[in-house]
């Protein structure tokens, strides 16, 4: 997904807490690397990414993203010794990146679930319901290894969706590989497909709203939203304010930074610079100065 945003970036570059079921592995070492507890690390701002690194290592220096997919521009901007994030955001950099190496595979790993009001008892179990019928036709098996296998060709499903009735008001973030990013102008992804599976199997119209991954909680707590499919993690802070549907994916978290100059080869060296001047420019155009909100938006 971010090579889509760094298309546009190459236009301006040319023309001017504690989860529930978080499992730990093991601790990353940075070999020949800057030091963990000495290392600019960069996370999703209120994660539980964030929340690990600033209790493991407290001492580093934790710059925080409101999107996981500009993750890896701080990597190739210089911003950031490492970067922590889920395995399938981390695959699509190492796929559009090869200066990028993983350092940890497992660094931890967490639930994600949909999200609901506490007050919205109903829907949440009407949402388990759905899964659990999609678990047993073997259903949602099919959709994950779909879309978490997807070389770019996969295209969403024709579903027969109501358009009249109280709509279905979705909440994500709609720039995560294989979750909810956009391709060829729409939405696509697991949870999109969810979302639209879902509006067909409560007879509701669906509305999928996007945005910044920071605004996904508060939207659905001022009653803006009714559920948030967005690569959401189960925690035990946040069933203080929401209500969460059976787990349907596990993540596991990633360690990730630029490879050293003896791990490239002659070919990922050469290409370096050219690559290094378009993701200057991504990061100063896109994430220094909030573009990527009007993306997010289509405003820009």
């Amino acid at each position: 997904m971010w090579l889509i945003l760094g298309a546009m970036a190459l236009g301006s570059c040319h023309g001017a807490k504690g989860s529930h079921g978080q499992k730990t592995g093991t601790t990353a070492e940075a070999t020949d690397s800057v030091p963990l507890d000495r290392a600019r690390i960069g996370v999703v701002m209120n994660s539980v990414s964030g929340d690990y690194m600033a209790k493991h290592y407290p001492k580093a220096k934790l710059i925080h993203m409101e999107q996981p997919a500009l993750l890896g521009t701080l990597l190739s901007a210089g911003k950031a010794d490492y970067i922590v994030t889920d395995d399938k955001t981390g695959a699509s950099f190492l796929a559009e990146d090869a200066t990028l190496t993983v350092v940890n595979e497992n660094l931890f790993s967490d639930e994600i679930a949909a999200a609901f009001a506490l007050s919205d008892v109903k829907l949440r179990n009407q949402f388990n319901d759905f899964l659990d019928e999609l678990i047993e036709t073997g259903e949602l098996d099919r959709m994950k290894k779909k879309w978490t296998e997807d070389d770019g060709t996969v295209s969403m499903p024709k579903l027969d969706l109501p358009t009249t009735g109280k709509p279905l008001r979705v909440c994500a973030d709609g720039l995560t590989p294989a979750y909810s990013f956009v391709r060829n102008g729409e939405l696509h992804g697991l949870e999109t497909e969810l979302a639209k599976r879902f509006g067909a199997y409560v007879g509701r119209p669906v509305e999928i709203t996007t945005m910044v991954f920071t605004s996904l909680i508060p939207t659905v707590l001022a009653g803006k939203g009714d559920i948030i499919l967005s690569n959401l993690t189960v925690t035990e802070e946040r069933k203080h304010s929401l209500s969460f549907s059976r787990p349907y994916m596990l993540n596991y978290e990633w360690l990730i930074r630029k490879k050293k100059p003896h791990e490239m080869s002659a070919g990922q060296i050469a290409e370096t610079s050219f690559w290094q001047d378009l993701k200057d420019s991504f990061y100063k155009n896109l994430v220094k100065e909030d573009r990527y909100k009007l993306l997010v938006d289509g405003l820009w």
